[in-house]
């Protein structure tokens, strides 16, 4: 026969399959359809998080490089770097302890403003992303924006009229509030802090008012944080050698989120295109297994064997080839889920996302790869032999059901069912795992989260010089103030006192903190080693680079790390970048940025309210029971996603679970029948699925559960150190048997619904 004619051949064929089985091909295309678009909407949200933050720091014209420099020597140094080749724009800005007065609720932490110091900042480089509003006119004190947290924390609004006061109080400006942003620092370093952005004009009017009412060696504390814009590589390498950060590091709190969030949408991505393809592929196999009867017409009628595999494969294959090509409908009604957790933050209202650079590639390679099924399993229905030898299984269980059943488990007829059996028990593993690693690391993400004290904060308030005296500050006034606290029960007991501050002599300038261990016992929670016990040893974060065991030196005298611990900043330091040592080993350590703090915490039934009156003048208390860092703030910010992918994860695996046992189940109807010619009733047959069924959940959840437990650890401990948190998993037994029980319920759920398939009858079709 002439191909022609076998394609003419092959067509009637796959209509008339068509007409004949449609509702179930329909049902296979919409089943494509919806999976392989939501394994779209994962792929777009991996590619888009791992680009948000490169889109906003162009659409708010984030610096390429920026430095902190002399307050006196700014305008020198911006005019020198403005004169350089392949310099865009570059600016000048400072950071002002600023707040609307009498809108800062008692107890509150005095916010503060990054102020523009020359033209151009806010507009040709740190040009917020306006949430509300408009942006402040760059010519007007009298204007300003302010980020979402400070509109939480005061009240303020569109339109509101404030006066903005300083601490010391030199600034009395009357203000409107004209937007509320987001800029490059408030989703990062101050994602979780309250701030305003003010403009040149208002800087040029007050900044330098500000400096001068401090004295002399507090005013030499302040730099100005010189910005430019270099977007050429090549021009950027002379700037990183004089000791220019990368801009990045403006975005490195919601980048360790973003990386998070596309780790998330790839795994789901992954292992949805992962169980797509098992189902259709099994699906689209099973549909060619029950024409194999017709290959002997269709090789009498003169067809080719590749003729009739395409004849017997083609009306699966088309019905999964609609249901790829509606999938980008479904994508784009999913796709509001690229826009979840930290990417929210960054791109405020994106509309609906169709990536045509995921969608085209993905949909041409699930055609090929189905083509592929569906042509290797008409391939091996046309080769298969008819007469299979039993293979003996090493399986031995009580009474013929379950001597049934598990040799049904294993694969005991053929090769053909030993690979179903091997495949089953492989996705029930697999997919056991992943469900239990999700579980365990959401449950440690979300302790840490709602758990100050598992990211370093493990007092109830802290003391410290007022704002508007801490540049002269007598520390007699806070010694005083602990006596008193120590001395009233009712209240609680001084935790510590500590002194922290900047240092520049270690690598990373990490910040040190003295702790008066005199006075108190407490120290950082340690993760690893343990807590000094001389004078001489310290502790360190994980951000700061030393190992266990070495050496170094701080004011002259070496000292020994014996442990990591967590700590949330004291001074201006970043999470994880810490060193905590005695007061006692450098009693005259100089440092930058000095603090001086009590930590407290407060006895059962005391409040903040309680200790800011015990505290007395001169003295600011600050509660910490809200205290969240910018990279746990990004951390809860992705739960959602979180269980997005379990959900998804726990899905795929009952399907995969469902799937194999109703393959194999309608596979062995002769088998079935054969048991019943032998005098076996109904209850045997199911007997034996419910066998099958539970050896294969069973095997499953002893080998996928401990995995995913070990699986979760490891990526729970990365994920620890990158926030600064305390690397123990949270309860870890409790969700391990929560998985366990659900796959026993499920499992026996799926059972009882497949033991219904052996008593239906196939239906008598007519001879086509």
């Amino acid at each position: 026969m002439s191909s022609g004619m076998n394609a003419a051949a092959i067509r009637v064929f796959g209509r008339t399959r068509w007409r004949r089985d449609w509702p179930a091909l329909v049902l296979l295309a919409v089943a494509v359809a919806c999976s392989a678009g939501l394994v779209m909407t994962a792929a777009i949200g991996a590619r888009r998080a791992g680009s948000a933050w490169a889109r906003f720091a162009r659409d708010t014209r984030s610096p390429d490089v920026f430095k902190d420099v002399p307050t006196d020597d700014g305008e020198a140094a911006l005019a020198d770097v403005l004169a350089r080749p392949g310099v865009r724009t570059a600016a000048l800005m400072g950071y002002m302890t600023l707040a609307p007065e009498g809108r800062v609720p008692p107890g509150a932490k005095p916010p503060g403003a990054f102020v523009g110091l020359s033209a151009g900042f806010g507009s040709a480089i740190y040009r917020p992303l306006i949430l509300q509003g408009r942006a402040a006119d760059p010519t007007r004190s009298d204007e300003l924006t302010i980020n979402q947290k400070m509109a939480d924390l005061t009240g303020l609004g569109l339109g509101d009229r404030v006066t903005i006061v300083s601490y010391p109080a030199v600034v009395h400006q009357p203000a409107t509030i004209v937007g509320i942003q987001a800029g490059p620092l408030d989703v990062t370093l101050n994602a979780a802090q309250p701030g305003a952005l003010m403009t040149p004009a208002f800087g040029a009017a007050w900044f330098d008012k500000y400096l001068g009412s401090l004295k002399p060696e507090d005013r030499s504390m302040y730099t100005k944080v010189l910005m430019a814009r270099v977007p050429a590589k090549r021009d950027q390498a002379p700037f990183l050698a004089e000791g220019f950060i990368p801009g990045q590091a403006f975005g490195q709190e919601a980048i360790g989120g973003l990386n998070a969030q596309r780790t998330a949408f790839a795994v789901l991505a992954l292992a949805g295109a992962i169980g797509t393809v098992l189902a259709t592929g099994q699906a689209i196999s099973r549909r060619v297994r029950r024409e194999a009867g017709q290959l002997p017409v269709l090789a009498a009628m003169g067809l080719t064997p590749r003729g009739r595999q395409m004849a017997v494969a083609l009306a699966p294959w088309t019905a999964a080839a609609i249901g790829l090509a509606c999938a980008p409908a479904v994508a784009f009604m999913a796709s509001p889920v690229v826009s979840t957790g930290v990417a929210r933050i960054l791109e405020v209202d994106r509309p609906h996302i169709i990536d045509l650079t995921v969608m085209l590639p993905g949909i041409g390679t699930a055609l090929v790869v189905l083509a592929i099924i569906a042509w290797a399993s008409a391939r091996h229905s046309d080769t298969q032999p008819k007469i299979a030898s039993p293979h003996p299984s090493p399986v031995a269980l009580p009474g013929p059901a379950g001597l049934f059943g598990g040799r049904a488990a294993v694969g005991w007829s053929t090769p053909a069912a030993r690979t179903v059996a091997r495949s089953h028990l492989a996705g029930a593993f697999l997919g056991l795992a992943a469900v239990t690693g999700v579980c365990v690391w959401s449950g440690a993400a979300r302790h840490v989260v709602a758990t100050p004290s598992w990211y370093g904060v493990t007092w109830d308030a802290t003391v410290e010089p007022a704002e508007d005296v801490q540049f002269s500050f007598d520390p007699a006034v806070l010694t005083g103030a602990a006596s008193r606290i120590s001395a009233d029960p009712s209240v609680g007991a001084t935790i510590a006192s500590v002194v922290a501050g900047m240092y520049d002599a270690v690598p990373d300038s990490p910040e040190i903190d003295e702790i008066d261990r005199a006075k108190t016992t407490w120290w950082p929670t340690v993760t690893a080693g343990r807590a000094p016990v001389a004078d001489n040893e310290v502790t360190v974060g994980v951000g700061v680079h030393l190992a266990l065991g070495s050496s170094v030196e701080i004011g002259g005298r070496t000292l020994t790390v014996v442990g990591r611990h967590v700590l949330a900043p004291l001074s201006n330091g970043s999470p994880g970048e810490s060193i905590a040592m005695s007061r006692a080993a450098v009693p005259d350590l100089s440092l930058t940025s000095p603090n001086v703090v009590l930590l407290v915490r407060l006895a059962p039934g005391a409040s903040v309210a309680d200790l800011r009156r015990l505290a007395g003048d001169g003295l600011a208390v600050y509660g910490t029971a809200d205290m969240t860092l910018g990279d746990v703030a990004n951390l809860g910010r992705n739960a959602g996603l979180i269980n997005v992918l379990m959900a998804a994860c726990a899905a795929l695996t009952l399907a995969s679970f469902a799937n194999g046992l109703i393959v194999a189940t309608r596979t062995r109807r002769a088998d079935y029948s054969t048991l019943r010619a032998l005098g076996a009733r109904q209850r045997t047959i199911a007997g034996s699925i419910a066998w099958h069924g539970s050896l294969v959940a069973l095997i499953g959840a002893f080998i996928g559960i401990p995995v995913g437990v070990v699986v979760g650890r490891t990526v729970w401990r990365h994920t620890a150190s990158g926030v600064n948190a305390v690397p123990d998993l949270w309860r870890w037994p409790a969700d391990a048997a929560a998985v366990a029980a659900a796959t026993v319920v499920v499992a026996g759920l799926v059972v009882v619904g497949c033991t219904v398939i052996p008593g239906r009858r196939p239906s008598t079709r007519r001879s086509e």
